[in-house]
């Protein structure tokens, strides 16, 4: 078993990735290149009306993530711009990932279960750069046949990785980046991304 405790924020735009986003990661957004272009399906569980948790079948690895609900949540802060246009609020997620595959039965259960929303695959292509020990990453999501795009910041929380140091990351960032903007109401982690999907078509 493997665990570590990140902080993480996140927003979704309800479309396809946008160029402009793409061009800018490539071109301008600081850090060294972790992944060129990675794509794979993750197969989700489906947690009836829970934000604060998720459990996913990643490279036939189970791996579950849940919120720290005794952390309060920390608005972003950008330095020097109290009115910028990035909106939303810092995480601390804990992690936990099998150090095994699922077997090949229950890995099947989980990847033809079609006619039940019980498992969700969920295709992603992202790019990932790391920055100030800070992962950031643009993806591009399809569920079904409906299509989303994200931008994330990451990153596993030490005594010398501190919550000051992930928010001068991201302000970093900010500042290459031009007419981009990020609302509180696109800021959520992917359980709450899967519960908005199900409920608009039409599962509850």
């Amino acid at each position: 078993m493997i665990s570590k405790q990140t902080l993480e924020i996140r927003w979704y735009g309800l479309c396809l990735l946008p160029s402009n986003i793409c061009n800018w990661f490539q071109s301008d957004c600081p850090g060294k290149i972790l992944d060129q272009v990675n794509s794979r399906i993750d197969y989700y569980l489906c947690a009836n009306n829970n934000h604060s948790m998720s459990v996913k079948l990643r490279e036939n690895v189970l791996e579950m993530k849940w919120k720290d609900n005794n952390f309060d949540s920390v608005r972003l802060n950008l330095a020097e711009d109290c009115n910028s246009s990035w909106q939303g609020f810092i995480e601390r997620w804990i992690k936990w990932r099998h150090n095994k595959p699922l077997s090949s039965d229950l890995q099947k259960i989980v990847k033809n279960n079609i006619n039940n929303p019980t498992w969700i695959a969920v295709h992603k292509t992202r790019w990932q750069k790391l920055y100030q020990n800070v992962e950031i990453e643009i993806s591009e999501i399809k569920i079904n046949r409906k299509y989303y795009w994200s931008l994330a910041f990451e990153m596993e929380e030490t005594l010398e990785n501190s919550i000051d140091t992930f928010q001068q990351a991201i302000t970093d960032v900010y500042k290459t980046v031009n007419q981009l903007q990020l609302e509180n109401d696109q800021c959520y982690a992917y359980p709450s991304l899967l519960l908005k999907h199900l409920s608009a078509i039409g599962y509850s």
